[in-house]
């Protein structure tokens, strides 16, 4: 288990304080720095910082010899769990990827009970050791907190609930119907070795159905580890909504009645209602709302919401009495996610771990309605709000997307080309502030797509950044309109009286 003898480790592998004072020692140095003191050649002599040879690094650091085994990393029931951090604009950091606890072996979970599973023994004692993510130079990635967690008694209830529901489902026969949504928490995660182009490979075995699934291994949502980070940094952050035996369902439910309730208001009446200012086109509309409807002061995180991983989005479309035929509920743009990075982008095989996956575990969508994009927003009237999440089938659509964008940004077509006039003068557009070049590139369009669509994420032309066969437009993922249209109809189908707003 360890490269030394037990009497000459730093630490003692018996006391989970002792292993936790030991991982924060790391706090505050670099991969390469830990690297030199151990004389790590892994990573001294490529100078490359990547999670794996981080986490080897970590292993080093403890003494542990290198090995994949099913049992915990130390004689006390500590596991290790190396986390990778991003910088994030509004909330610290943001969660590079899932926690993997174990993989979901179907035969066996469908005799198991929570009180003993295999998935809740892995969860009961783990030392995360949080690093800050480098994109510029892995090498010199910052180790940032280690703690020792188990989880705690408010989340416990909807853990069970997330494992109860991803057994219940094996027990059915429809294992191949899982999806990461099934969870809140702890969500059945893809995990295999399959690619792009071999996707059979990580097809198994179900018990009570013929049919292959995937396979896949329980994981704490990303957005879920982030929270339990952010906790430890800056508790102040955080506000509950309620007591913490109530199920999240139930809270969704109380948000929900309270945000209907303004249905059918102008954003500008319920600002005054609320005593905020309605910030001309602000695109955190929604968030301010929110936390206002619920008493909540401003800049303040709701516990609950954050560690479901749910956030907050609005959209503005036509109103639903418009009398243009068809167009009724049609977002006036798609929904935008925030920009992405190619290179990390270019490095993701489709998983749990694929950043539009996280983005879209759980939207809390409010809607504004009036009869055409350029309404002001305090003129727009409020429109039902409602939680979304994909579902599996959504899940393979997106996939499918996916897939073909980073195929098509692979082969070049992401890099930008000047348009020419028939003359074979340069084409030019006018912009807000000044005139500029006239590009485009082959991506597929939102035409194309049926889910997803990649397009700029700026209002600055010159904002490019480097793809294969050129360079781009900072771009982020947008969620199509005739996609969002059908989260709209779907949402005023399921309820119809909304203060005059009617379905022609």
């Amino acid at each position: 288990m360890f490269t030394c003898p037990r009497n000459e480790l730093p630490y003692n592998p018996d006391d989970p304080v002792s292993i936790e004072a030991h991982g924060r020692r790391l706090e505050g140095r670099t991969v390469i720095d830990i690297a030199r003191e151990l004389d790590y050649r892994q990573i001294l002599e490529s100078q490359d910082g990547g999670k794996g040879k981080v986490g080897n690094l970590v292993e080093a650091w403890f003494r542990l010899a290198p090995n994949s085994r099913p049992e915990s990393d130390f004689p006390c029931g500590v596991e290790i769990k190396v986390a990778p951090l991003k910088p994030h604009k509004t909330s610290t950091y943001t969660s590079k990827e899932r926690m993997v606890v174990g993989v979901i072996p179907f035969n066996d979970i469908v005799r198991e009970e929570w009180e003993t599973a295999h998935a809740r023994q892995k969860l009961e004692r783990i030392l995360v050791v949080t690093y800050k993510h480098d994109f510029t130079n892995a090498g010199q990635a910052g180790f940032l907190i280690s703690f020792l967690w188990s989880p705690p008694a408010i989340d416990t209830p909807q853990l069970r609930t997330d494992w109860t529901r991803t057994r219940d489902t094996v027990r059915m026969g429809h294992a191949h119907l899982l999806s990461e949504s099934i969870g809140r928490y702890l969500g059945p995660s893809t995990k295999g070795t399959g690619t792009r182009n071999n996707p059979a490979a990580d097809l198994v075995q179900q018990p009570f159905s013929p049919i292959l699934a995937k396979r896949r291994a329980f994981a704490l949502k990303a957005r879920y580890i982030v929270v339990q980070v952010r906790k430890r940094l800056a508790p102040e952050q955080f506000v509950r909504l309620a007591d913490p035996r109530t199920r999240i369902e139930t809270i969704e439910s109380s948000i929900l009645s309270k945000l209907h309730s303004y249905t059918g208001m102008s954003v500008q009446a319920l600002c005054d209602q609320l005593e905020i200012p309605v910030l001309g086109t602000d695109k955190s509309l929604a968030a301010r709302l929110l936390n206002a409807a619920l008493g909540i002061e401003e800049g303040k995180s709701i516990e609950e919401l954050e560690t479901a991983g749910v956030q907050v989005k609005t959209v503005h479309a036509r109103k639903p009495d418009s009398k243009s035929r068809g167009k009724y509920l049609q977002p006036f743009e798609a929904m935008s996610f925030p920009a992405i990075e190619f290179e990390d982008l270019l490095d993701e095989e489709w998983g749990p771990n694929v950043g539009i996956l996280d983005e879209l575990q759980r939207l809390l969508v409010i809607p504004t309605f009036s009869d055409n994009r350029k309404t002001p927003q305090a003129d727009r009237i409020l429109g039902p709000a409602f939680f979304w999440s994909p579902t599996a089938n959504q899940e393979h659509i997106i996939e499918e997307d996916w897939t073909e964008l980073i195929d098509q940004v692979q082969n070049g077509a992401a890099a930008e080309f000047q348009v020419y006039n028939p003359d074979r003068t340069p084409r030019m557009r006018k912009t807000s502030k000044r005139i500029i070049p006239w590009v485009e590139n082959h991506l597929p369009g939102e035409r194309d797509g049926r889910i997803l669509h990649l397009r700029p994420h700026t209002g600055d032309a010159d904002d490019k950044v480097p793809v294969p066969g050129g360079q781009i437009t900072r771009q982020s993922f947008w969620l199509n309109r005739s996609f969002v249209r059908e989260l709209l109809v779907a949402s005023f189908s399921d309820q119809p009286d909304q203060s005059g707003l009617t379905l022609q």
